[in-house]
């Protein structure tokens, strides 16, 4: 299946040179269609340009933050957590990835300037790789059930989950039960 979807010019670069492997989008009803080996078409309206991905994979995490903690900076285009960061507020409110979730697509350029470009920056060393081992041995993907159209979900409640589940991160790494 082909989707297509708007992107910033200097995203738009990103995937073009290669540097930037996922894209970050809100896990409403139009992206939870995508699965992988789906067809991306990243149209940028500054550029009038339009680059087409193949979608590899895809992850779920509840906010966009869980998702740059864990995964190295560099499959986002970027050198360090706290500048993505700073960039997904801005798009995304708190609220929203809360109500929706955040998905990152794993994706691959299929534009001939990013299929030649070198991508060592997006390769991972010893290290990350072992943490995202870890990581997956440790949290298995657990399915969630999506509320159909229409229907809300207790905000309230997500909120307190969410926090519940940062306070027990907080209290684990600090050695403390």
């Amino acid at each position: 299946m082909k989707h297509i979807m708007k992107i910033q010019a200097f995203s738009f670069n990103k995937i073009l040179d290669g540097s930037k492997t996922i894209d970050l989008r809100l896990f409403d009803e139009k992206h939870q269609i995508i699965r992988p080996n789906d067809i991306i078409e990243f149209v940028c309206e500054e550029l009038k340009e339009r680059v087409l991905c193949l979608v590899k994979a895809f992850l779920v995490f509840d906010t966009a933050d869980n998702m740059i903690d864990v995964l190295p900076p560099s499959l986002f285009g970027y050198p360090n957590r706290e500048e993505i960061k700073v960039r997904v507020r801005r798009i995304f409110s708190i609220e929203d990835q809360l109500k929706y979730s955040v998905m990152g697509i794993i994706i691959e350029c299929l534009d001939k300037k990013g299929n030649f470009q070198k991508r060592e920056a997006n390769s991972l060393d010893d290290a990350d790789q072992e943490i995202a081992r870890a990581y997956g041995e440790k949290y298995r993907p657990v399915a969630r059930k999506i509320p159909a159209p229409g229907q809300k979900e207790n905000f309230d409640e997500k909120q307190q989950q969410y926090r519940r589940m940062m306070d027990q991160k907080f209290m684990e790494k600090n050695g403390r039960e």
